[in-house]
């Protein structure tokens, strides 16, 4: 199972906003929960959407011949150089096309190929991303859209929309000794959310 996260802003003042792209290199786990938002026992009752991504900084990368170095990321860019992005801009995401390809283009633009350097780059400002996107507090880019396109194998995919997403808390955590480090990024969905969770 692979695994592409799209995080870019929720309001609609243009398409020229920053945003992240988290791939299968990068995230170690994830996980979404729904519960009733006012802990009642009534089948009415509001519910709450929470997302839980579990995610590590890269350091000390080793290379073998059965697995790429950069094998996510390095997908994500040939998709883009392909041009592949707008045949599979279809269903949900369609509505989100032009920030897709927006999102896409600042990431991968110039790029001719993942290296230890650039990757080391791409991880490093991802991180930075979140932890500023932790810190937003009553702005126009503390809510998030959130698309998981989720590869599992055979040919067949599920996509995730998580919409009007924001941070709860955010950690990161570095091991001196074994020489790595990992983040944990938790969100919850504004209340008043329309969609809770589309898949597709």
């Amino acid at each position: 199972m692979k695994l592409k996260i799209s995080i870019f802003s929720s309001n609609t003042d243009g398409e020229n906003q920053d945003g992240i792209i988290l791939t299968f290199d990068e995230i170690i786990s994830v996980k979404y929960k729904t519960r009733t938002a006012e802990y009642r026992n009534f089948a009415n009752t509001d519910s709450e959407v929470r997302v839980r991504i579990k995610g590590r900084m890269l350091s000390v990368l080793k290379g073998s011949d059965d697995e790429p170095l950069f094998s996510g990321v390095s997908s994500a860019l040939e998709e883009y150089k392909n041009n592949n992005f707008e045949s599979s801009t279809e269903g949900l995401k369609k509505e989100y096309a032009g920030k897709l390809k927006f999102l896409n283009e600042k990431v991968f633009q110039g790029i001719e190929k993942f290296d230890t350097d650039n990757f080391y780059e791409h991880n490093k400002k991802n991180i930075a991303d979140l932890t500023k996107w932790a810190l937003d507090y009553k702005s126009s880019s503390e809510y998030k859209n959130i698309i998981m396109e989720i590869n599992l194998g055979n040919e067949k995919t599920m996509d995730l929309l998580f919409e009007n997403m924001y941070v709860e808390n955010f950690e990161q955590e570095f091991d001196i000794e074994k020489g790595n480090g990992e983040f944990l990024l938790e969100l919850k969905q504004k209340y008043y959310s329309g969609n809770k969770i589309r898949i597709e």
